[in-house]
This record gives structure tokens, sequence and C-alpha cells, in this order.
């Protein structure tokens, strides 16, 4: 057993409070179960607890050529058995799931990390946000991307919308700021500045 303390300190000038408990932390490993849930507070003692994590992986499905880097985020379309990967590789990667497995469908790329990926209502696109600054809309039936967005910093999330009747793209920012785009015309609806408070 592995047992991690962190040492108590007066913080009363910060919360205003006599003193902080130590925190404890234990690490269990077995052969088929692994544990390392910690259950904190502030101002009693910690406690651990133990849980299963055994799992049947008969079912899963291994994805052909993954991300050579860090996933930030997957969608699943609503109207087919397809998955979209967005990746700190600056790619996005989409699997079709069938019943002998995962097969690459298509890839398209951004010049940063791709940090969001949503599908539309009907399936038939696919949105991404990027520390790019941009989002691009990929469109399942003819295989191209088109950039239909930009931001002053990078894309933190996208997301299909609709706006009076008319599909709509919303991104939000690290700029701290939520756009509304128009599809149809590849122009903003509306901005919602400064979330600072």
């Amino acid at each position: 057993m592995n047992k991690f303390v962190s040492e108590s300190r007066d913080l009363t000038s910060v919360l205003g409070q006599a003193s902080v408990r130590p925190v404890y932390a234990k690490r269990i490993n077995r052969p088929e179960t692994f544990a390392d849930v910690l259950t904190m507070s502030l101002f009693a003692t910690a406690t651990t607890t133990q849980q299963s994590t055994t799992v049947d992986l008969t079912g899963d499905l291994e994805v052909p050529q993954g991300p050579d880097d860090s996933i930030s985020e997957v969608a699943f379309s609503p109207v087919a058995e397809i998955l979209s990967v967005a990746s700190w590789d600056n790619k996005v990667r989409i699997y079709e799931i069938g019943q002998g497995g995962a097969t690459g469908k298509a890839m398209y790329e951004h010049t940063g990390p791709v940090l969001s990926t949503h599908f539309s209502k009907d399936g038939s696109k696919l949105a991404s946000g990027s520390a790019d600054k941009t989002a691009k809309v990929f469109d399942l039936g003819s295989g191209q991307n088109q950039q239909v967005a930009a931001h002053d910093m990078p894309i933190k999330s996208v997301k299909f919308i609709t706006v009076n009747g008319t599909e709509a793209l919303a991104t939000a920012s690290w700029d701290k700021t939520l756009k509304y785009w128009d599809l149809r015309c590849m122009s903003i609806f509306f901005c919602v500045v400064n979330f600072s408070s």
C-alpha cells in the first residue's frame, strides 16, 4: 500500500479557518482490480473507498489507425453508427462501426490540436473546433471540409443548433466569446462577448 500525505498548512489567511487536516490516498493494486479512489475534505479526515474496475472487453472494438496523440473528444452520429474522434495530433478521424469492427471512413486536419467535435442533428455534417482558432464543418456526403468560423483564441467547443428554424453552429472560445454562425452564408448571427466576472 502506498500512502501519500499532504502536509497540514495553516490557511487562516486564505480560508478564514484554523487549519487543514492531512489528506490521505490509498492505492490498491490487484491482478483484476485497481482502485485509487479518494474522498477528501478540507476540514475532515480523508477516507478511501475500494471499487472494482473489472470490465468485460470481449464486445469492445479497436479502431484502426488511431490518433498519434491524446484524444480530446469523441462524438457519435445521431442517425448512424459513425464515430468522430478529435485529437491533439491536429486531426479529426471518422470511423464507421459495424458488426465486423470499426473501419476508417474519413479524416481531415486542422493546423492545431482539435479540441471539440459534434454531429449535426441529421448526421450529414460534422463540426470541429481547434486550438488553431478555427472551426470547420465536414460534409459526410461529399467528403469535403470547410472553415466556417474563427476566434481570437482557441475554440474549446462546437455545437450544431437551430436558430429561428435555421441550422447554425455555436462556437465557444478561450477568448471569452460565444458566437453563433449562419451556415448558409458562413457569417455570424450574433456574438456574446466577454464572459469574465
